[in-house]
């Protein structure tokens, strides 16, 4: 067992040091210093473009540039052969000549020197190096193209500077390189002529303060070498992110782990007693053998006690130094026979058969492995190393052969075969994950794991209970890693799986314009996107993530044809866990729910919606004999109502897309109300009991509330009740008075707005009071209030017992008599400024509006969507507010005015996609309410009020109706 923190008898353990900048952001050093990690760009400032300038400070790892870290950053002495090209211009120290300005010519003679002598050292020890080591895709690696003649020109006094820094940052890399190179590898004293020797031990690179990196390990794990940085004292800084928490690689990197095995090491402990400490209180530790293996696909038979195939001529051989590297191809006899013995290996037949030989996977050799658990082979005792080939040296460029020492294997295949950030190749040398190419692909990535881990139930770590980001909705859109990597091994293994097996991912496009070509497409929040294999290609063929995964004969095979059925819109089938809160008689638990698929291609439906009004005086009770039949009616019904008042939905997990994330008060959730005022609404919330079985909590449900933008109130249960409660104190709710919007011009009158809502009207006990408005209101709120949207805690919490005064008790014929609730509502001036109200002197009672009201979505033109709020009004107020911004927008319109406007987006919106137009009208407001008469009377609830805890509870159905 290695553990690739555990330092040798005598070694000094570097100092670890953990920060926390602001909430959910971590940093450890490793070795490192407070002012060097303040002075890089950290993880938030490099999403800006200009941040990402190489500096002398530390920087992020990124692509081919394995050497940075080494950079030195301080002048041991005089003598030191660096010291030229760490100066730092200055205005004073240029020399100016008749008008003209130039860099000292004795300082730009050492510097230029200095650069040329570390040029040509770092020249001589790539030349000196087997050419497959510094290939990248056909190109050859090599440190910064800089003319270093430039230093000598004249110019401006700010080109003179900036052209000192371009050269000292270019010389930098060559020297940082030598340093990788002298201290990674051995041998290179012979590629050196006498005076490069001596100016590679003036620079003492072993011993003097180096640059560092910052890392962020979710994606860059496969391109740092911990153990050798350790060794060289080259600074560690990484980024410990809340989905780091969840990664099982990780846990040797937790801040809390680190700190107390430094502990333990500096007091003196050994090996062996570490060892046992971690297996008995923190097992975790201890699942790897290596950091850089991925655990799960080790236990895959194929990689276990494979056969030792013979060596063949005829055979090709490839090679995996590392999991997740690039293969490359082995044509070394001597050096084929000694790995076929040592290390699995996975034959393929067929007319070309070729051997793939894991490198990282050392066989099972005298009783050295139990069961599936694979020791990582270091090399520090192989037989190949006893060679005298190799006694000083890491490799022999006329043989080709390798040293066995595994980090120096590493360090020597990374520049050439490893993976881009992201990505992975699997054992046959294909690519499973797509490299992270987009700028905003770590976060989108870090939130996928965390949202993907809030929803399988994982507890969240102690450190981020109380802060912690928005999380974005999985659903498919980004696919689960390491499911892919087990995938790819597993079909690369010969198992026959199928490559690149995915859950069902939903069709959610971008966002488009209007219909006007010249207008452009902009978005105030993050919009759902395709997902990311759609959205990124490949950089040489172009094509998408997608089909990397497909077998070559599912790439040139012609697709089937697709029948369309007319007259029903195909729904997906939910994915869905055992143990379901649907209970065994609904339509949900017999296969049928959200599929479209019937034996008549007819446009006739199967079944149609039912007449509620027009039901049996007799109510029929389970012990009835036609209940069966009763059933056999209903569930169709139900059926039909899910198919036109919801829209399909995949696997949960929380949106900040149009689901912000509130902390419901655990008090709330067990004896609080939702009280839900639209019928069609209090429809739907049974549908989505019954249907999206993905909703398994309370809180589930209340965040799924918010994203379809009901119009609820949040009734919390007054305790202890007042002594009046009897009466039902019914005073004012707790608003703030806004003075009306009003303004010379529209586009005045737009950015007033846009002021008030940026400014401090938000009080965090009355936020909830605008987001249960839903609709236009809850669109505003959770794009103009963000960083509230963390701290409200929904206001149902004892705070708002204590703001919210109006106080009133809930029907006694369903509840009894000693249920009283208090809520707090919005002020009718709240909510004309928030929704943009701007009063019209011509006609009082028919107002403008800077936004479509939310009154607009239900009107007769908006013929998209299923009426609840989905991605199209998303689209269309991003649109709205866009316009505005850029100047397009200078128009107050009315409601009928924006009920126009919002159907001639519409209509635009269906010709681009004809699936989202809405294949039936909704049912009225007084059909819902037959609805809602019929299945409180079913299922023995009420739909106004509902208990929150109740939400997710299994519904049974009680009594029922016969249709006529």
């Amino acid at each position: 067992m290695s553990f690739y923190l555990f330092f040798p008898p005598g070694a000094d353990a570097p100092p670890i040091a953990v920060y926390h900048f602001e909430h959910n952001v971590t940093w450890v050093a490793i070795g490192g210093d407070y002012d060097a990690l303040l002075r890089s760009p950290r993880y938030e400032r490099f999403q800006i473009p200009s941040l990402r300038q190489d500096r002398l400070g530390p920087q992020w790892l990124l692509l081919p540039f394995v050497w940075c870290p080494y950079a030195p950053t301080t002048i041991l002495s005089d003598k030191d052969p660096v010291a030229p090209v760490l100066w730092k211009p200055d205005v004073m120290e240029l020399q100016f000549d008749e008008g003209a300005c130039r860099v000292k010519p004795e300082r730009a003679g050492r510097m230029l020197e200095c650069a040329k002598t570390f040029a040509e050292i770092g020249e001589r020890l790539r030349t000196n190096t087997p050419l497959p080591f510094f290939l990248k895709d056909g190109v050859r690696i090599r440190p910064s193209n800089f003319d270093f003649r430039r230093i000598e020109e004249e110019g401006r006094p700010g080109q003179i500077i900036d052209r000192v820094h371009d050269f000292c940052v270019a010389a930098l890399d060559h020297i940082s390189f030598v340093a990788w190179y002298t201290l990674s590898f051995k041998g290179y004293e012979d590629a050196l002529s006498p005076p490069q020797l001596e100016v590679v031990k003036l620079c003492q690179f072993d011993k003097r303060p180096k640059r560092g990196c910052l890392l962020n390990f979710l994606v860059d794990y496969t391109t740092v070498n911990l153990e050798q940085w350790i060794r060289h004292r080259v600074p560690v800084y990484y980024l410990f992110t809340e989905a780091m928490s969840y990664v099982d690689r990780f846990v040797r990197v937790r801040p809390d782990v680190l700190l107390d095995y430094r502990e333990r090491a500096v007091a003196g402990a050994t090996s062996e007693e570490l060892i046992e400490h971690y297996r008995v209180n923190e097992p975790a530790v201890l699942a790897y053998d290596d950091f850089f293996q991925i655990r799960r696909p080790l236990a895959q038979s194929i990689l276990t006690d494979s056969p030792i195939p013979i060596y063949d001529p005829k055979t090709a051989y490839s090679v995996q130094v590392c999991q997740g590297y690039r293969p490359y191809a082995a044509r070394n006899p001597p050096l084929i026979k000694l790995l076929l013995p040592r290390y699995e290996a996975v034959s393929r037949g067929g007319q070309f058969p070729r051997v793939d030989i894991a490198r990282w996977a050392p066989r099972a050799i005298d009783g050295g492995a139990a069961g599936d658990v694979f020791l990582m082979d270091r090399g520090l005792d192989d037989p190949t190393t006893t060679d005298d080939l190799f006694d000083e040296h890491t490799f022999d460029i006329n043989s080709g052969w390798i040293n066995n020492n595994y980090l120096t294997l590493r360090e020597l295949f990374k520049p050439a075969f490893a993976p881009r950030p992201g990505e992975s190749y699997s054992l046959d040398g294909s690519r499973v994950v797509f490299p992270a190419q987009a700028d905003d692909w770590l976060k989108e990535y870090e939130r996928e794991l965390v949202a993907r881990a809030v929803h399988e139930g994982k507890p969240r770590p102690r450190e981020y209970q109380e802060y912690h980001d928005w999380e974005v909705g999985w659903g498919g859109e980004i696919e689960w890693v390491y499911e892919e990597v087990i995938s790819g091994l597993t079909e690369s293994s010969g198992t026959g799986r199928a490559r690149g097996s995915t859950g069902a991912t939903e069709d959610v496009e971008m966002s488009e314009t209007s219909g006007s070509e010249e207008e452009e497409e902009y978005s105030t929040a993050p919009a759902t996107r395709p997902p990311l294999e759609q959205r990124i290609t490949d950089p040489v063929t172009g094509e998408s993530a997608a089909a990397w995964r497909q077998p070559l004969s599912e790439r040139i095979a012609a697709r089937e044809s697709i029948t369309v059925r007319r007259g029903r819109q195909t729904r997906w089938e939910e994915e869905s866990e055992c143990g379901s809160s649907t209970p065994a008689s609904s339509v949900a638990s017999s296969g049928r729910v959200w599929q479209g698929t019937r034996r008549s291609a007819s446009p006739v439906r199967s079944s149609r919606l039912a007449d509620p009004g027009r039901v049996s005086s007799k109510l029929y009770s389970p012990d009835s004999k036609r209940w069966e039949a009763l059933l056999e009616a209903f569930n169709p019904q139900l059926e039909e109502l899910g198919q036109v008042l919801t829209a399909p939905r995949g696997t949960y997990v929380r949106d900040d897309v149009r689901r912000p994330r509130l902390d419901w008060d655990k008090d709330f959730v067990e004896k609080g109300f939702l009280q839900v005022h639209r019928w069609q609404d209090r429809v739907r919330l049974i549908l989505y009991a019954l249907f999206h079985r993905s909703l398994r909590t309370p809180i589930h449900f209340l965040d799924f509330v918010l994203e379809k933008g009901m119009k609820v109130t949040y009734l919390i249960a007054r305790d202890p009740i007042p002594t009046m409660a009897q009466a039902g104190s019914r005073e004012e709710p707790s608003t703030t008075l806004f003075t009306p919007l009003a303004g010379s011009s529209p586009t005045e009158v737009f950015r007033l707005w846009e002021a008030i809502l940026s400014g401090p009207m938000w009080a965090k006990t009355h936020f909830p009071a605008f987001l249960q408005e839903g609709g236009t209101i809850s669109y505003v709120v959770r794009h103009y209030a963000r960083r509230y949207l963390d701290v409200a805690g929904a206001g149902v919490s004892a705070e708002t017992r204590v703001y919210a005064r109006n106080s009133r008790p809930l029907p006694a014929g369903k509840f009894g008599s000693d249920y009283f609730v208090v809520s707090d509502q919005a002020g009718e001036t709240e909510l004309a400024v928030i929704g943009g109200r701007v009063a019209n002197q011509r006609d009082e009672l028919n107002p403008y509006y800077v936004v479509p009201p939310t009154a607009t979505f239900d009107s007769k033109g908006w013929d998209i969507g299923t009426g609840e709020w989905l991605t199209a009004e998303e689209e269309y107020l991003n649109e709205v507010i866009q316009r505005w911004r850029t100047g397009r927008e200078t128009i107050l319109r009315t409601q009928a005015q924006w009920n126009r406007h919002a159907s001639d987006w519409a209509h635009h919106y269906k010709q681009r996609r004809p699936q989202e137009a809405r294949k039936e009208a909704l049912p009225m407001e007084s059909e819902c309410e037959q609805w809602c008469a019929k299945l409180e009377e079913a299922y023995g609830i009420s739909l106004e009020y509902r208990k929150i805890s109740d939400l997710a509870k299994p519904l049974t159905i009680k009594s029922l109706r016969q249709f006529r």
